[in-house]
């Protein structure tokens, strides 16, 4: 339908937007003052270089404004679907953070910093609208990480499937950025929590990209197969 179309080219145009914010964001805030402290520690040994973590005030403000944007222009006026998307990120940040421990940040030395980087990949690649942030049951904790309901078709909507599939886009480019951790040639990239951030960024930014493609070609599909069965005589007995 035409409101259907209308709400899948509202969402569309605000991702691209998103995205083009967050690099620049990431580049004037981030990367720009880290050219700054590469040539202030060019002095220092790689190895050391790359145990310095940046400071927390400076990844506070960081995250702070994407976070705070992302959640504003996806509020609800409903209070219910407010509390539940409240409740569903701060779990989902909880696992976000084991994970990032799991993967090698220090359980316990910088969680301030594995934290707040938590709090950015969940608030950028879960989407306000995802069903998996609306119908989080976290009476049945095994329903949290049932994806039956993507495979099995139940997903239809184009805006559903497209945050689904950045979603999966998001994580599947960050964590090959771990690596970053075990190099030993003294980047700026390599300081914590830059791999996490970077990693996320990158894969919010393509998974966009090929959410938008593969949710064209879904719908096209979908198209394709309606109006075949529409053409198609049908058969007298």
């Amino acid at each position: 339908s035409s409101s259907e179309n209308q709400r899948w080219n509202t969402v569309c145009i605000a991702s691209v937007i998103k995205c083009i914010l967050l690099i620049i964001w990431c580049k004037k805030i981030l990367f720009d003052p880290l050219k700054i402290k590469a040539v202030e520690m060019a002095h220092m040994d790689p190895s050391e270089i790359i145990v310095v973590p940046l400071p927390v005030s400076d990844v506070t403000w960081f995250v702070g404004f994407p976070v705070a944007g992302f959640c504003l222009t996806e509020s609800s006026m409903n209070l219910k679907d407010v509390l539940q998307g409240i409740k569903s990120r701060i779990f989902l940040t909880i696992l976000v953070t084991i994970a990032f421990i799991i993967m090698g940040a220090h359980p316990t030395k910088d969680l301030s910093l594995t934290l707040l980087s938590a709090i950015y990949m969940t608030t950028i690649a879960w989407s306000g609208r995802s069903p998996i942030i609306q119908h989080m049951d976290f009476h049945n904790l095994q329903s949290c990480f049932n994806p039956s309901p993507i495979w099995n078709g139940t997903v239809t909507d184009r805006v559903e499937i497209f945050d689904l599939v950045r979603l999966f886009g998001t994580f599947l480019v960050a964590i090959p950025f771990q690596i970053l951790q075990i190099l030993d040639h003294g980047g700026q990239s390599q300081r914590w929590p830059i791999p996490i951030i970077l990693g996320t960024t990158v894969g919010y930014v393509l998974g966009t990209a090929v959410g938008i493609v593969y949710t064209a070609l879904y719908q096209r599909a979908n198209i394709d197969i309606v109006s075949s069965k529409v053409h198609t005589p049908s058969r007298r007995s």
